[in-house]
């Protein structure tokens, strides 16, 4: 598997900016023990001591220890271009009514993954003013897909059905 083919691997399971702050500490973490270490440089036991299990086991499938010894020109072309691809990542800020569950993550991880690109993160606020729906904003654009808007909107165009309902004549 070359280099490029790793960093894809890893760029996929970033789905959220927590996910996406968890594996550029990871890179942070293995870098700095490159030259730290004395002898055989082993990932594994690095990543288990430093950062989660999720991000852990990312770095273990992509990465084969042996290849990513202490010097090693191998680690630091991989690490360079890890980090540049992870810092490139785009945010889509979606704010929901209530804190997503990981399945909520997931589908629209998938989804947006799918239909929009594999380099754009998630960045889920909580509003209770939504209501239901997301608003979304990326790039300096927003859209407003919410329940509270719809309402709004609803009632705005029937204000004079509402007022006539509360005032009959």
């Amino acid at each position: 598997m070359n280099v490029k083919e790793k960093i894809e691997l890893i760029l996929k399971h970033i789905r959220t900016a927590e996910e996406r702050e968890e594996v550029e500490g990871a890179i942070t973490v293995l870098r700095e023990s490159r030259y730290h270490e004395s002898g055989s440089f082993d990932i594994g036991e690095i990543l288990r001591e430093k950062v989660s299990r999720k991000i852990a086991s990312i770095f273990q499938e992509v990465i084969a220890s042996d290849e990513y010894r202490k010097d090693s020109a191998t680690s630091e072309i991989f690490f360079s271009e890890l980090e540049k691809s992870v810092r490139a990542m785009r945010p889509l800020s979606i704010t929901l009514a209530v804190e997503p569950d990981e399945k909520t993550i997931e589908r629209a991880s998938s989804w947006v993954t799918r239909e929009v690109g594999k380099d754009i993160y998630l960045v889920f606020k909580r509003d209770g003013r939504v209501l239901g729906g997301a608003e979304l904003v990326f790039a300096g654009r927003y859209r407003d897909f919410s329940l509270a808007w719809r309402l709004e909107t609803f009632f705005w165009a029937r204000k004079e059905d509402v007022r006539s309902m509360i005032h009959p004549s």
